[in-house]
């Protein structure tokens, strides 16, 4: 395969990558940077790709977004997770027939976005209940309560974890799903 050919079908994979990524605002601005970088791709190329991805995102709409159930899980960022709209620390849209349950997101002071950010869910249309999210202020958040890091830490349970399913024995450490702690 002559390289010109190779450069179009690397930058057709990226710009179908984009597209599927078009669902998630933060997933498009961290890998547009990373693609761009590798693939020495110009500000046009770029361009075209995230208008690509926002189609993508159009297309993501109209089919609902998170239109399930999340349960019995949980997000430790280590990283900061970045984009334009409907950011999330958790996840960035539940859509109206979504929800989400027995869940936390700690960490989550790492994401940031222009419109529609949080460090729960972004833009949250649908339900949520006996979730929690780390913060250093109370009350709740797009429907997770907040609860500071040494409290999650140090909890015997948690309303809305089933205790089946949530591993609390660990001293000083965040709760772990029993049938695939952390490591």
């Amino acid at each position: 395969m002559t390289k010109k050919w190779s450069s179009r079908l690397t930058f057709f994979a990226f710009v179908v990558l984009m597209v599927g990524l078009g669902s998630n605002d933060s997933l498009r601005g961290i890998f547009s940077t990373i693609f761009q970088e590798h693939f020495s791709l110009t500000t046009t190329q770029l361009g075209l790709i995230v208008t690509a991805s926002y189609i993508g995102n159009l297309v993501f709409l109209l089919v609902g977004g998170n239109l399930s159930t999340i349960k019995n899980c949980y997000t430790n960022l280590q990283d900061w997770v970045v984009g334009y709209q409907r950011v999330g620390g958790f996840v960035g849209w539940n859509g109206a027939d979504g929800s989400i349950a027995g869940c936390y997101v700690a960490h989550n002071d790492r994401a940031y976005g222009a419109v529609q950010a949080a460090i729960s869910v972004g833009e949250n249309k649908g339900s949520v209940s006996g979730s929690y999210a780390v913060s250093a202020t109370s009350g709740t958040v797009n429907g997770f309560s907040r609860i500071s890091d040494s409290a999650l830490k140090s909890a015997a349970s948690l309303s809305g974890f089933d205790a089946a399913v949530w591993d609390f024995s660990q001293a000083a450490s965040y709760p772990t799903l029993k049938n695939n702690p952390q490591k």
